[in-house]
């Protein structure tokens, strides 16, 4: 077992929602990320910036809070790509 295994363990992938949706426009944000999806986990060799969600609302007034990073990724998948060069990834979101 690698460490990649090791990391997988604790993250979610990613809603289907979010790997489908960001193939629309290459020139968006969420097209140019690799993605933890159900059936892969990305090679990090190359990676700058992670996106990992933390699905937490422990002392949080807000029900909600807890769907938070997913609703932080549909408007962060839409925003322009501002280097073809910058890779980046999501991880999905750690397991609670």
């Amino acid at each position: 077992m690698s460490w990649v295994d090791d990391i997988a363990y604790f993250l979610s992938p990613l809603d289907e929602y979010f790997t489908k949706s960001a193939e629309e426009d290459d020139n968006r944000l969420g097209a140019a990320l690799l993605k933890h999806t159900s059936e892969s986990f990305p090679d990090l060799d190359s990676v700058k910036f992670a996106i990992v969600g933390v699905n937490e609302n422990r002392r949080s007034p807000l029900n909600f809070a807890a769907s938070a990073p997913d609703a932080v990724r549909v408007k962060l998948y839409e925003l322009f790509n501002p280097s073809k060069s910058l890779v980046g990834v999501d991880l999905g979101n750690i397991k609670p």
